[in-house]
């Protein structure tokens, strides 16, 4: 099976997310997305707590076939790398083919990454457009998903959103917006 692993902090997860999952799909360039929620980001960015972030998961994908959860990252105490957790995963799998899904704002940074030359010459990584984000610098084995609208929404806009009293429900699915509220996340992000 061709599996395309979406990592990500998704804090919170947002309608952006499920229309890059779906693309994936509806083009054949997967028969599965696992979405991959780090436990701690390697750059030390702040996450929300993994059961938060898990359930807005679950609420993203549920009823949507072929959408999964990878919790190999949040099983993890120590600090995540990609590159660490795709070598598992191909172990624990030796059948399926994994590529990594990342949005464009990676890419200026992808030469920080944790092995990030092994982790081109392992696999193969697809780039999703984003609204305010150059397309470039693209590394061997990177490509472009094709024909793809660029994402506008993103978890930071989200949040400051909320920190302004503002609705997402235009951003999120009506379960995670419900579920931010009860909980009263990112109200002082």
């Amino acid at each position: 099976m061709k599996i395309a692993v979406f990592g990500g902090s998704f804090d919170p997860p947002h309608l952006g997310h499920l229309s890059v999952a779906e693309h994936l799909l509806t083009h054949d360039l997967a028969d599965d997305v696992w979405f991959l929620p780090v436990k701690k980001h390697a750059f030390g960015k702040y996450v929300s707590l993994d059961d938060h972030r898990l359930t807005m998961l679950h609420a993203l994908i549920e009823g949507k076939e072929h959408m999964h959860i990878a919790t190999h990252e949040l099983e993890n105490e120590d600090t995540s790398y990609t590159y660490q957790t795709l070598l598992e995963l191909k172990k624990q799998f030796p059948d399926h083919i994994f590529t990594f899904v990342m949005g464009a704002d990676n890419l200026l940074d992808f030469t920080k990454w944790y092995q990030y030359e092994k982790l081109l010459a392992d696999f193969s990584i697809w780039v999703f457009p984003r609204v305010g984000y150059q397309l470039s610098p693209l590394q061997p084995e990177m490509s472009v998903i094709k024909n793809m609208e660029p994402i506008e929404v993103s978890s930071t806009q989200i949040k400051k959103l909320l920190s302004n009293g503002q609705p997402v429900n235009h951003l999120v699915p009506k379960a995670i917006a419900e579920y931010i509220s009860q909980f009263m996340l990112y109200s002082n992000v």
